[in-house]
């Protein structure tokens, strides 16, 4: 049975965008993205007292072709407009505070229904310039 708290939309079989609302619940660590996916987004939910070990990130060279980005609504109401990559609108969804969206491909666009603060998240460095196509 499918979870209504995590939704993966998917385009031509590729996902587009993957929403984590802000009930979801789990024991240990998840992720929901694949492990070849350019951005990782994962949930972990411990007790008190559990420890994870200290540990430093190796420097590893990877190339990445695409921007990912990542909102979390904290505070407000967003309608979020996803599209797939020829910007044909797939679906738009509501986002109220503690629900996460990861764009993976294709385009999305915002409206803020209400006063909203997001933390958004994605690969660097940004290039000003060049980094988007508006449409």
């Amino acid at each position: 049975m499918a979870n209504k708290l995590i939704e993966r939309i998917i385009r031509r079989g590729k996902l587009v965008a993957l929403i984590v609302r802000q009930g979801y619940r789990l024991t240990g660590l998840q992720f929901f993205s694949e492990p070849s996916a350019s951005q990782q987004i994962g949930m972990m939910e411990h007790p008190s007292d559990y420890i994870i070990q200290r540990h430093i990130h190796k420097r590893i060279e990877r190339r990445i072709i695409n921007t990912s980005e990542t909102f979390i609504v904290q505070a407000g109401l967003v309608e979020a407009e996803i599209y797939d990559n020829t910007k044909k609108l797939i679906k738009t969804v509501t986002l109220k505070r503690g629900d996460l969206i990861s764009f993976v491909s294709g385009g999305h666009g915002f409206k803020f229904l209400k006063r909203s603060r997001v933390i958004e998240i994605k690969q660097g460095p940004y290039l000003p310039l060049g980094d988007k196509e508006r449409f």
